[in-house]
């Protein structure tokens, strides 16, 4: 869709040729890569992201998938995109029926997700300037928007005490980055801010446990939160300044994210929200004491403490109260709920793991590729056998994610939307982790997130 906006609507992004001519070989590539064997899911995964494929679509197949009501998985983008290269009347049925649900706009997923997405469509006028003319002005007023957010969120670091620590500027500007990725749709403001301000703090604690963080200090935040209060400990029971900050950022996150559920939910969701946090600390407590000991657990024990110290749980599913949807205990404690988390949270780790081994390697921590390598039978292949075996890894989660995000049927349960955040977090992941561990790579992304929210889009001249 980045070519098709640039050629064919005269748009000027705030991107430098040199890094959209990038963007273009990788899809091309990844696009030829994929080519063999065929599959259902491939072909799923290739209509879903129709939008992003454009004229390189095989569009025959992508729409095998159409839907009785003319849409590609009720995906305003992918259909939009159906409509715009093959002028098919039911795609278009289906878009006017979405735009007179919404007062005439569609608004499709993030317009920076996985292929910088610039296509808020309005149906009144699929002609080509004017559609450039209509996203251009949608894209603008909702950049307008979330700068507001994150001017907020750079005003909460202050506010909080955690603007001077390592990197939280950026990590901030990444994690609000993510969160406009996962939750597009203009109405979910609440969600952005609080999945920014849990995911930002999930790296503070991180590091915390990683970097420079006492063993005591380490203990005494385990330990106060298990012993929630939602009144908060006294400062006699915080073992030094540095653990009272970060307490009563994460304490103050979690009652703003239980208030601002309560509308949608009905309920509170704090004993939830507090026992993600809490099952990620000792997570990270665990790797503490691995370090600490020398211990090298077995590749079994590393995954399943692993899935959870990413900080999925602690981050994503509490923005998920926010979204929009009616979220019951029994669905959130059922198991399709679980396993979409689950597998999500597999895939960004093993991603993760396996752009990191390296750094890791040196720090003298356990990773998913380490620990293969060190089971398996050894000699100069034996690292690209742990890769190997960690990218298939990685391909079998990802369309395990994106066909549970699909079906009706057995995951019906868990609304579409919500199925469809956990697959936009793989979207993420794939964007931080595709070739190097870019989260972590200090400010290597600083410049295109600079580029996306604060740089509006603007029509070249020529055009009438």
């Amino acid at each position: 869709m980045i070519q098709t906006s640039v050629k064919d609507y005269n748009l000027n992004l705030p991107l430098k040729s040199a890094q959209i001519d990038a963007m273009l070989r990788d899809r091309a590539t990844a696009l030829n890569t994929s080519a063999n064997p065929r599959s259902q899911g491939r072909d799923a995964y290739l209509a879903y992201i129709s939008e992003g494929i454009g004229s390189s679509q095989d569009w025959e197949t992508a729409m095998k998938f159409q839907r009785q009501n003319g849409s590609l998985f009720n995906s305003p983008s992918a259909t939009a995109a159906a409509f715009i290269h093959l002028h098919d009347p039911d795609s278009l049925r289906y878009l006017r029926s979405a735009a007179g649900k919404n007062g005439g706009d569609i608004h499709t997923p993030a317009p920076w997700s996985s292929s910088i997405s610039l296509f808020h469509i309005s149906c009144t006028n699929f002609a080509g300037n004017d559609l450039a003319k209509l996203a251009v002005e949608d894209f603008n007023s909702l950049q307008s928007s979330h700068r507001r957010e994150l001017q907020h969120l750079m005003l909460w670091l202050e506010e909080k005490g955690l603007d001077e620590m390592r990197l939280a500027k950026v990590r901030m500007g990444y994690c609000y980055f993510s969160a406009v990725a996962t939750f597009s749709d203009a109405d979910h403001s609440d969600a952005r801010v609080l999945f920014s301000k849990h995911a930002l703090l999930v790296s503070l604690v991180d590091d915390l446990f990683d970097m420079f963080g006492t063993h005591e200090e380490i203990l005494n935040l385990v330990h106060l939160f298990e012993r929630w209060d939602v009144n908060g400990p006294t400062s006699s029971q915080f073992s030094s300044e540095l653990v009272e900050t970060l307490y009563w950022a994460i304490h103050s996150t979690i009652c703003e994210n239980v208030e601002k559920a309560f509308p949608t939910q009905g309920r509170s969701v704090m004993n939830h929200i507090v026992e993600l946090w809490v099952e990620m600390l000792k997570g990270m407590l665990k790797e503490a004491e691995w370090s600490k000991t020398n211990t090298i657990p077995t590749l079994e024990e590393y995954s399943t403490n692993a899935t959870i110290t990413l900080g999925v749980g602690a981050f994503l599913v509490p923005a998920l109260y926010l979204a929009g949807q009616k979220l019951s205990e029994e669905v959130v404690k059922g198991l399709k709920f679980q396993k979409l988390f689950r597998e999500t949270s597999n895939c960004g780790r093993l991603l993760n793991d396996s752009r990191g081994y390296e750094r890791e390697a040196a720090e003298g921590k356990p990773n998913a590729v380490l620990l293969r390598m060190k089971q398996g039978k050894g000699g100069n292949g034996a690292e690209e056998e742990a890769m190997e075996e960690v990218e298939r890894s990685i391909e079998n989660l990802t369309r395990q994610v994106l066909e549970m995000a699909l079906d009706e049927n057995d995951y019906g349960q868990v609304p579409s939307e919500i199925r469809d955040m956990f697959w936009k977090s793989i979207q993420v992941f794939y964007l931080f982790y595709m070739k190097e561990d870019l989260y972590h790579a200090s400010t290597k992304l600083v410049n295109v997130v600079e580029s996306v929210i604060n740089e509006p889009i603007s029509l070249h001249e020529n055009l009438g």
